[in-house]
C-alpha cells in the first residue's frame, strides 16, 4: 500500500501544480489624466496598443484597451489597460531595461517541452 501511494504522489502533485488560477495583484488605477501625468513625466512615448478583455474588481470580462509606452534611451516602459469609456486607466505593470530582442528567441526552434515562443528562457537582469 505504501509503495502504491510513493509512486501515485508525482500525479497528485503536478496536477495541482499545472492549472492557471487567480490572483490579487495591488495595481494602481485612476483618471487617464493621472496615468498620462505619470508617463509624460518618464517621457515615454506610445509603443503599441491593442483591444483585449480585461477584468473588474468582480472578475466581470470587460473588452478594454492595453497599451505599451517606453523611453528607449533610459530604458523605462508602462503597460496599462483602459475600460470602456475611458472612465478608469490602471498602470499594469512598469519598469526599465526596455529591449526589443525578442527575435532572438523567437527564431530559434523550440526545444521538446519549451514554451515556443520563448518566454520560459527570457531572464531578469540583474
Amino acid at each position: 500500500m505504501r509503495i502504491i501511494f510513493i509512486m501515485m504522489l508525482p500525479f497528485l502533485v503536478t496536477s495541482a501544480i499545472a492549472a492557471p488560477h487567480w490572483v490579487n495583484k495591488p495595481i494602481q488605477c485612476g483618471t487617464i489624466d493621472d496615468v498620462d501625468g505619470l508617463i509624460y513625466a518618464m517621457q515615454e512615448e506610445f509603443l503599441l496598443r491593442g483591444v483585449g478583455t480585461i477584468y473588474n474588481q468582480n472578475r466581470e470580462p470587460a473588452l478594454g484597451i492595453i497599451g505599451v509606452y517606453g523611453n528607449i534611451e533610459t530604458g523605462t516602459f508602462t503597460i496599462i489597460e483602459v475600460f470602456a469609456g475611458g472612465t478608469e486607466v490602471c498602470v499594469i505593470a512598469f519598469g526599465n531595461k526596455l529591449k526589443f530582442d525578442l527575435e532572438d528567441y523567437i527564431l530559434e526552434m523550440p526545444e521538446p517541452n519549451k514554451h515556443p515562443r520563448g518566454i520560459d528562457k527570457m531572464k531578469i537582469p540583474s
